[in-house]
């Protein structure tokens, strides 16, 4: 499997897991998790457009959903352990 096929996989099952177990009226509120090839300080084109298709379909960043963060900080190498991480969250 390449990178991308890796990686989109990962987005895909980070977004829609928590969706697809919890949903909106689970009691809980669902978490998704959101890595960004980027800094944490930088302003994200990717992250603006994610929270705006998510108030689009009526959530709200801390208070209908919750989104853990994790950034790269430029180095690819990243990815892996930090989804691994995320993943440990649930």
């Amino acid at each position: 499997m390449d990178r991308r096929a890796f990686l989109g996989a990962v987005a895909i099952n980070l977004v829609a897991g928590p969706l697809r177990v919890e949903g909106v009226s689970g009691g809980k509120i669902p978490r998704i998790g959101f890595l960004l090839n980027g800094n944490r300080g930088s302003v994200s084109p990717e992250r603006t457009a994610f929270l705006e298709g998510l108030h689009e379909l009526g959530w709200i960043e801390g208070q209908t959903v919750v989104v853990e963060y994790r950034w790269t900080e430029g180095n690819p190498d990243r990815y892996q352990p930090l989804a691994a991480e995320l993943v440990s969250l649930w």
